[in-house]
C-alpha cells in the first residue's frame, strides 16, 4: 500500500481520520508507523499529501490530513475488454487503475461465457474494492469509470459512436496487422477481444465502425496479458518529469517523448519565457514552464521548490541544458572557458545536488538522465572547453551514482552521450567558426552513418533511463552518436 486511502466516512468529527481493519494492521505490521510520524494520504475522488499520525494503537489511528496535492492525470486510453473470467477481471481492474486508464468497459461477445456475467466481482462493491487495490499501488485517489454493456450488436451500433468522436479507435487482435502505436498522446479507444479473439462477424462490425485493426505483437497472449500489454503504451505513467534546456534542440523533443509516454507533469525549464511557454502550449495542459538559469543556485531551489509545491515530487531529472563554442586553447578567454564549465558540468552538480534532496524522501525510484556529448569521450582542438566541461560532467556521472548506491538511496543516475545534432546551439557555434561551411562538412564526416542525428533518437535513450526498464543500471552512459566513438 503506497497511499491510504480514506473516504469522507473515515473523518471524525474534527475533519480527522479515523483508520481501523486492514488499513491499520497495514500501518503496523507493514510500515512500523507510530504517533508523530506521517502516511502518505488521498481522499478517494479527490487530493492527496501527507497525514500526521496523532496517535496509534491497535483499535485505531487518528491522522491529521493535509491535501495539498493534485491525482496524477488519467492516461488518455478508454479500455473496451470483452468480458474475461472472473480471476482474470480481478487483474484487470487492479491494472486498469494502477495504470491510469480513465475508462473501462466490459462487453459481451460471441466467445465469452454467459456464466461470466453472473459472478460476484461485477457487483459495484467487489469492482471498486480491486479499483481501490490498484490506486493504493499507484498512489492515485481517482476511480476510472466501468461500464458494463451485455449485448455486442447494441453496444456498437448504439453506444460506441457517442465514445468514439475525437478518439482513435484501436482493435487489437491476433494477425499480420500493423503494430499497435506506443506513447500514444492522442485520445484512444482501444479493444481487446476474449480468449480466442473476437470472431470474424465482430471484427468486421468493429472495423465497420471506424475500429483500425492492429497487432500486440507475434505472441498470441493471455487477455490479462494483452489487457496490461496494451495499457503500457506509457513507459513513464504517472512520473514527474523536469527537463533543462528544453525551451529548444534536444530538450523539446525530450520533453515531447515523456509526454508521449504518459508523465503525468513534464517541467519544460529554461531561462527564455518566450519559448518556454510556447513549447508548453504545443505539448500540452500536461507540461509546465519553469524558469531556470542552471549555474545559479538560487535559481534551481527556486525551480525545485515549484516542482514540490504543486506536485510533490519529483522522479526524473533530465539535465539537458549546455553551451558550445568552436574555439581552441589559444583562443579561449579564461571568463568563457568559465562560463562553459560552470554551465555544462557545474548545471549537473547543481542539478543532482537539488534533486536528490527531494527524490530521496520518497519511497519510490527515481532517476536521473544527464544529456553530455561524445566529446567527453573523443575531444577536438576547436573543442576544448566545451569537451572538458563534458568530460567533468561525465565524471559527476559517475561519482553520483556511486553516492546513491552507497547510501542506498532508490535513485539511479546515467548519461546519454549524443553525437551531433542539427540544433540551434550547433546553429550558434557554427556561426562563430571561421568556415562554417568546412566545419559542418567535417563534423558529418565525423559520424560513420554520414549525417548528424536527429533529436528525437537522443530523446529515445533518455526515456530508457528514464523509465523502471533500465532499474538495474546506475553509473554508466549510452552513445547515440552514429558511430562516432568507434572510430
Amino acid at each position: 500500500m503506497n497511499l491510504l486511502l480514506f473516504s469522507a466516512k473515515d473523518r471524525n468529527e474534527n475533519g480527522q481520520l479515523q483508520i481501523t481493519g486492514a488499513r491499520l494492521e497495514h500501518l503496523l505490521a507493514v510500515h512500523g508507523k507510530d504517533s508523530g510520524d506521517t502516511v502518505r494520504v488521498g481522499e478517494i475522488n479527490g487530493g492527496m499529501g501527507n497525514a500526521t499520525i496523532i496517535s496509534i494503537d491497535k483499535n485505531a489511528a487518528i491522522l491529521e490530513p493535509m491535501l495539498d496535492q493534485q491525482a496524477p492525470a488519467k492516461l488518455p486510453l478508454t479500455l473496451v475488454v470483452a468480458l474475461p473470467r472472473p480471476k482474470m477481471l480481478r487483474r484487470i481492474l487492479r491494472s486498469t487503475a494502477e495504470f491510469g486508464v480513465g475508462e473501462l468497459h466490459l462487453i459481451n461477445s460471441y466467445r465469452v461465457e454467459k456464466s461470466f456475467w453472473q459472478t460476484p466481482v461485477l457487483q459495484p462493491e467487489a469492482i471498486e474494492q480491486y479499483l481501490l487495490q490498484g490506486l493504493e499501488q499507484s498512489r492515485d485517489t481517482c476511480l476510472p469509470a466501468v461500464h458494463l454493456h451485455k449485448r455486442f450488436k447494441p453496444f456498437v451500433e448504439d453506444e460506441l459512436p457517442v465514445l468514439m468522436p475525437g478518439k482513435q479507435a484501436l482493435l487489437a487482435h491476433p494477425g499480420d496487422y500493423p503494430p499497435c502505436p506506443r506513447g500514444v498522446a492522442m485520445p484512444t479507444l482501444l479493444f481487446i477481444g476474449p480468449e480466442g479473439g473476437f470472431i470474424p462477424y465482430e471484427i468486421e462490425k468493429l472495423e465497420s465502425a471506424g475500429c483500425q485493426t492492429v497487432s500486440l505483437g507475434p505472441r498470441i497472449l493471455r487477455v490479462e496479458n494483452a489487457a496490461g500489454e496494451s495499457i503500457i503504451m506509457a513507459r513513464l505513467e504517472n512520473k514527474i518529469v523536469f527537463v533543462t534546456g528544453a525551451t529548444s534542440g534536444i530538450g523539446v523533443d525530450i520533453a515531447r517523448r515523456c509526454m508521449e509516454e504518459g508523465a503525468s507533469r513534464v517541467y519544460v525549464a529554461g531561462r527564455n519565457a518566450q519559448r518556454g511557454e510556447q513549447v508548453v502550449t504545443d505539448l500540452g495542459e500536461r507540461a509546465r514552464f519553469v524558469s531556470l538559469d542552471v549555474a545559479s543556485e538560487d535559481s534551481w531551489i527556486s525551480a525545485i521548490d515549484c516542482v514540490i509545491n504543486e506536485s510533490g515530487h519529483l522522479d526524473v531529472l533530465v539535465n539537458n541544458a549546455g553551451i558550445l563554442t568552436s574555439r581552441n586553447v589559444e583562443n579561449t578567454e579564461l571568463s568563457l572557458f568559465e562560463r562553459l564549465v560552470m554551465t555544462n558540468a557545474g548545471g549537473v552538480f547543481l542539478g543532482c545536488k537539488h534533486a536528490i534532496k527531494v527524490m530521496k524522501a520518497k519511497e519510490a525510484p527515481s532517476s536521473i538522465v544527464n544529456v553530455l556529448s561524445t566529446t567527453a569521450l573523443k575531444t577536438s582542438a576547436w573543442t576544448m572547453a566545451y569537451g572538458a566541461s563534458k568530460a567533468a560532467a561525465l565524471s559527476l556521472n559517475k561519482s553520483i551514482a556511486l553516492h546513491l548506491a552507497e547510501q542506498r538511496y532508490p535513485i539511479r543516475c546515467n548519461a546519454v552521450l549524443p553525437g551531433v545534432v542539427k540544433t540551434p546551439m550547433l546553429e550558434d557555434m557554427l556561426a562563430d567558426s571561421e568556415d562554417p561551411e568546412a566545419t559542418l562538412a567535417a563534423i558529418v564526416a565525423s559520424h560513420p552513418i554520414g549525417r548528424l542525428l536527429e533529436g528525437e533518437e537522443i530523446a529515445n535513450a533518455v526515456i530508457y533511463f528514464a523509465s523502471d526498464e533500465s532499474s538495474g543500471v546506475t553509473g554508466t552512459h549510452f552513445s547515440v552518436d552514429g558511430g562516432q566513438t568507434a572510430v
